[in-house]
């Protein structure tokens, strides 16, 4: 009685992630109970939601006039996306002076305060 089967209609039109999220609350709610499901569900969402976020880091790159190399850093850096913030430089190819630019970021975590020092 406490489950809404109309809820099932949208699945289709919800991102892929929260339909997962759904069905398994659902499963783990007959499997077990709803405070387990919950939990479940809390925790998965927040994975995620790191997960996606983790994508969204990226960088735009330009020279300034006397030669250095300008990483203009976009998205959040936090432990999920210190990985991908790491690939985002040339190391190797980069000149002896580098700006890395955080006007666009935002740095939530010792995770990312170590990548920066990476």
């Amino acid at each position: 009685g406490t489950f809404a089967w109309n809820s099932l209609m949208i699945l289709r039109k919800v991102p892929l992630t929260d339909a997962f999220v759904i069905v398994l609350v659902t499963v783990v709610t007959v499997m077990e109970d709803l405070a387990v499901a919950v939990v479940v569900g809390v925790i998965v969402s927040a994975l995620a939601y790191a997960w996606n976020n983790a994508r969204r880091i990226h960088a735009k790159t330009y020279r300034t006039p006397e030669g250095a190399k300008v990483y203009q850093v976009q998205g959040p850096l936090f432990f999920g996306s210190s990985d991908g913030f790491a690939e985002l430089f040339d190391v190797a190819g980069d000149p002896s002076e580098v700006i890395v630019d955080f006007a666009d970021s935002r740095v939530v975590d010792q995770s990312a305060l170590q990548a920066i020092e990476a």
